[in-house]
């Protein structure tokens, strides 16, 4: 699934997946089909070029995972976890993914090991994407 560059939707909701996302750290780099994001990559992306030079500068050390999809849904799972991997909170289309509905909620009950599901760190809104990415902001227009 990592190198699926071109993949542009991946909906993983509603099964029985235990665990934690990968991080992939100490790992993806051994993995040199997955590559993390270069200036090419951040210069030919709206959203990512309008990052901070800052913000910029560690996106070259995160794995770039599924960098064109365009939905992603893990909702509705058993999964857990301190914290999200990098790999997704940074990626240019975090916003879009709809992630308090389809990322973060996760099922009600427990895993088979008595764990209640969910993320540790999920942000009451989306205002720490949007000062990490501008562009990605959305605008009100007039019709």
């Amino acid at each position: 699934m990592l190198k699926w560059e071109k993949l542009k939707s991946l909906s993983l909701s509603y099964n029985l997946i235990y665990g934690e996302l990968p991080t992939f750290i100490n790992s993806w780099s051994h993995l040199p089909e997955v590559p993390a994001y270069t200036d090419e990559d951040i210069q030919s992306n709206d959203t990512l070029n309008s990052a901070s030079d800052e913000v910029k500068e560690k996106l070259k050390t995160i794995p770039r995972i599924l960098p064109n999809v365009e939905r992603f849904t893990i909702n509705l799972n058993f999964l857990s976890g301190d914290d999200l991997p990098e790999w997704l909170l940074y990626h240019p289309r975090f916003a879009r993914f709809d992630p308090f509905t389809l990322i973060y909620t996760q099922d009600s009950g427990k895993d088979m090991n008595g764990n209640v599901p969910g993320f540790k760190n999920e942000p009451s809104n989306l205002e720490w994407f949007y000062e990490r990415y501008p562009k990605a902001r959305p605008t009100l227009t007039e019709y």
